[in-house]
C-alpha cells in the first residue's frame, strides 16, 4: 500500500496521490495491517482517481495459509490525527474491512465506487452502513457483499 505518515512531534501537510491502482495489499504471513492508503498526522491530503483492490485479504491457495482477512484492513485508513483529507473518484473493491475509514471527521469523501466491500465508509464516530442517497454523494454506486441488518 501507500502511506502518508509523519512522526508526532510535527505533522507532514499537502500529501496527495493521483492516479495509483493498489492490486491485492495484503500483509506477510504475521506480519502488520495492510492498508491500501494509510494516511497518519497529516495535515490536508487527497486520494483522487485511484483504484484500489483485494486490500487486507490474502489468497486462500495453499501458498498462503489463512485469509489474512480482519477489520483492521481498509481500502483507505485515515487516523484521527490525520485533517482536512479528501478521497475523491476513486474505485474500492473486494477490501477486507472498509472502504474509506476517514476518522478525521472533517474529511470530504465525494464521488466513489464501492463494490464487494463489508462496509462501504465510515467517517469520524459516524457509520454509514450503506450509502445509496445522492445527497452525500460520497459512494455511489454500493453494493454490499452481506446483507444489511440494522
Amino acid at each position: 500500500g501507500v502511506q502518508f505518515d509523519s512522526p508526532e512531534t510535527w505533522a507532514a501537510s499537502n500529501m496527495h496521490a493521483r492516479h495509483v491502482v493498489i492490486d491485492r495489499s495484503f500483509p506477510s504471513v504475521g506480519g502488520p495491517h495492510s492498508q491500501g492508503f494509510f494516511v497518519n498526522n497529516i495535515d490536508g491530503w487527497s486520494i483522487d482517481s485511484c483504484a484500489v483492490d483485494s486490500a487486507g485479504c490474502r489468497p486462500t491457495d495453499a501458498s498462503w495459509p489463512g485469509s489474512g482477512c480482519t477489520i483492521y484492513n481498509h481500502g483507505v485508513y485515515a487516523h484521527q490525527s490525520s485533517k482536512n483529507g479528501k478521497v475523491r473518484r476513486s474505485f474500492f473493491s473486494r477490501c477486507s474491512a472498509t472502504a474509506i475509514q476517514a476518522r478525521g471527521g472533517s474529511d470530504d469523501v465525494t464521488e466513489n465506487v464501492c463494490i464487494g466491500n463489508p462496509l462501504g465508509i465510515t467517517t469520524g464516530l459516524q457509520f454509514l452502513p450503506m450509502v445509496l442517497f445522492s445527497t452525500s454523494k460520497a459512494c455511489v454506486p454500493f453494493v454490499r457483499s452481506a446483507p444489511f441488518s440494522p
